[in-house]
């Protein structure tokens, strides 16, 4: 079960499989515990603890494995300090992290129609022999879609925002200076026409 995810960052949280009862054994035993494809993985912020072992268990960063001639169950803890007393120790958890998907490979342009406003080409001058469905000019790659938006992104309108921002307040600036300067100019004037009709 997922527990939290922060798709900024590209983590999530899953509960580890529990144990069957009056057993240690996971209950994720018959499919011999966890094990991921691309793009997820494991990160290293967890502790996993392998349990109920006759002969080495096994870890890597795409699966847990648990089974008869190893390990028979397992534990893990995000951002665990080992240091601290078990009854302080957080609750189960598992993180993990996935990788925004690269646009789709391609070896032609009839490769990237289910991608609209994309060409065939390589993305990398260093490796031309990988080929993917490129955005066109005025567009980019949104992972999270899986499609070609065009202009701007998000970081360009927030950038455009503050330009915005920063114009309006220079020209409100410039406009209050001038009010400024006509006030003093009036006044100014106004003061030398009263002294004229003193002489």
């Amino acid at each position: 079960m997922v527990t939290s995810i922060d798709p900024q960052n590209q983590r999530m949280i899953i509960r580890p499989p529990s144990f069957i009862p009056s057993t240690c054994l996971s209950t994720d035993l018959n499919s011999e515990g966890i094990h991921l494809a691309l793009p997820f993985n494991i990160t290293s912020s967890n502790t996993v603890l392998l349990l109920n072992c006759t002969d080495r268990g096994s870890q890597t960063a795409h699966f847990v494995r648990v089974h008869e001639g190893g390990c028979l169950a397992y534990q893990s803890f995000v951002n665990l300090d080992p240091s601290l007393p078990v009854a302080d120790w957080p609750a189960p958890g598992m993180e993990l992290m996935w990788v925004t998907p690269k646009e789709p490979p391609c070896k032609s342009d009839v490769d990237c129609v289910q991608l609209p406003y994309s060409r065939c080409l390589a993305p990398d001058r260093a490796n031309v022999s990988q080929k993917r469905c490129v955005c066109t000019t005025g567009r980019y790659w949104d992972s999270s879609s899986g499609y070609c938006e065009s202009y701007p992104p998000p970081e360009q309108i927030s950038r455009s925002k503050r330009s915005v921002k920063f114009l309006s307040i220079s020209a409100l600036g410039a406009i209050l200076q001038l009010i400024l300067c006509g006030i003093v100019a009036y006044e100014r004037r106004q003061l030398l026409k009263r002294r004229a009709k003193k002489f």
